[in-house]
């Protein structure tokens, strides 16, 4: 019986990538801190997660809602930090990634990312692991200019599909965060959460996906 061919678009931080998160996260406390803004720790977490995918300047907008004067100078600070190269020291691809992709990508599945990460992070990680002719196409927060075209809403998705000739039926998208689910039902394509990030189980089953997954590995099965 033959295979029907997927579109399977993934999101990079915490769904491919391990550690990308934990570094954004720090390079946010670096932006802000250096605008010399005090804020609750968990207020700030919060605040940075509720636009998670949206771009930098929205999150930290939100963030420093109470500062706006403040907004442009972190992000340049944040976009220092995540330029550095220590940002990519712990920085490593989840286990069983690769040889799930390279699977995926052998059964005669497209594969994509659609990503609110930089483009830069997302290049060097998958030259570095060799990883990158596996992708078809990548999208990320670098070629969006209009932020309301950022995660949640549809676009990266439905130019994603359009440039690569799938439709809405056979195309999955992959996250970690809520925002990914949201982002595939506003699209209209199937929805996969998966656990090596932001989201636990219990998130995960509050956002009433298609399918839920622990790992990368585990996707075949739901295909």
């Amino acid at each position: 019986m033959q295979t029907m061919k997927r579109l399977l678009i993934f999101d990079f931080d915490g769904t491919i990538a391990s550690g990308t998160n934990e570094k954004y996260m720090d390079c946010f406390d670096v932006a802000i801190k250096a605008t010399n803004v005090i804020l609750d720790p968990q207020i700030q977490k919060e605040r940075l997660l509720e636009f998670w995918g949206k771009g930098a300047k929205t999150q930290l907008g939100n963030a420093l809602q109470d500062h706006p004067e403040k907004i442009d100078s972190s992000v340049k600070t944040f976009r220092t930090c995540t330029s550095g190269t220590d940002f990519f020291s712990d920085v490593t691809i989840l286990d069983n990634v690769i040889e799930t992709l390279k699977k995926l990508k052998n059964s005669g599945h497209t594969l994509a990312i659609a990503s609110g990460s930089q483009r830069n992070p997302i290049d060097r990680l998958l030259s570095k692991y060799k990883i990158d002719y596996l992708f078809s196409n990548i999208i990320s927060s670098n070629d969006i200019d209009d932020p309301k075209k950022r995660k949640p809403n549809p676009y990266m998705l439905d130019i994603t599909m359009k440039e690569l000739g799938f439709n809405k039926s056979d195309t999955y998208y992959i996250g970690d965060a809520s925002t990914d689910i949201q982002t595939a039902k506003a699209a209209g394509v199937n929805s996969v959460a998966v656990l090596t990030g932001h989201m636990n189980l219990a998130t995960a089953k509050q956002l009433h996906p298609d399918s839920i997954i622990a790992n990368i590995s585990e996707l075949e099965t739901t295909l």
